[in-house]
């Protein structure tokens, strides 16, 4: 009898090495999953795709850094011979299709109070789903549509994939506390007048339709 043995493929499928918001935190999350498949001696293989017109990092400085460099070595050139073993895609959900024997789907999902169908639908094609909070989670627990069959038939349409919260978290080798201060940026907190503000980040267009992080209604 011949039995064939490899490591468990962990494959994993996102737009890592785009200049973008899920790109920033897919690198995060394979930086993670190779340090966790390297003590379990788990075969990490990357499948980098692009986000929408963002353009790619810069190569050259994820070929300099170390860490990085060993995520290159990891992307995937040629077709597997076996199914992985496990597969993660980090996308929005009507984008996932499950290509493992164990199927993860991860998603930033929405800033709204609805899903779609289709992102209902995408999440139920998951073993598990992780997205980024419990807000993320109690809307997609709590969408449900009436889908109507091509036969007439109605069905409800709602999660029936399981989902859980898995925070960004924080590199503590940059985010930490110190007694270091820089003067430029005190002179400009000492500027601010109220005694309770909070941060922002988003792009306000002067289009209210166009903004990023819905600036406009924010303000």
């Amino acid at each position: 009898m011949n039995i064939s043995l490899h490591k468990p493929i962990i494959a994993f499928q996102s737009s890592l090495f785009t200049s973008s918001g899920y790109g920033r935190w897919s690198l995060d999350l394979a930086k993670s999953l190779l340090k966790y498949c390297e003590i379990k001696n788990y075969d990490l293989k990357l499948i980098p795709t692009g986000w929408g017109a963002c353009s790619k990092r810069n190569m050259d400085e994820l070929i300099a850094n170390p860490e990085t460099k060993k995520l290159l070595d990891k992307i995937l050139r040629e077709n597997l011979p076996v199914q992985p073993d496990v597969y993660f895609h980090v996308s929005i959900p009507n984008e996932f299709v499950p290509h493992g024997k164990y199927n993860i789907g991860i998603s930033a999902l929405t800033e709204n109070n609805i899903l779609s169908p289709a992102f209902i639908e995408g999440l139920n094609r998951m073993n598990l789903n992780l997205v980024m909070s419990n807000f993320n989670k109690d809307v997609a627990s709590k969408t449900e549509y009436v889908k109507k069959n091509p036969n007439g038939t109605q069905e409800p349409l709602k999660l029936t994939s399981n989902i859980e919260v898995l925070p960004w978290g924080v590199d503590t080798s940059v985010y930490k506390s110190t007694e270091e201060k820089i003067q430029s940026v005190e002179e400009e907190l000492s500027k601010i007048p109220e005694s309770f503000a909070f941060f922002y980040s988003g792009m306000w267009s002067g289009n209210i339709n166009s903004d990023r992080k819905d600036t406009g209604r924010m303000i």
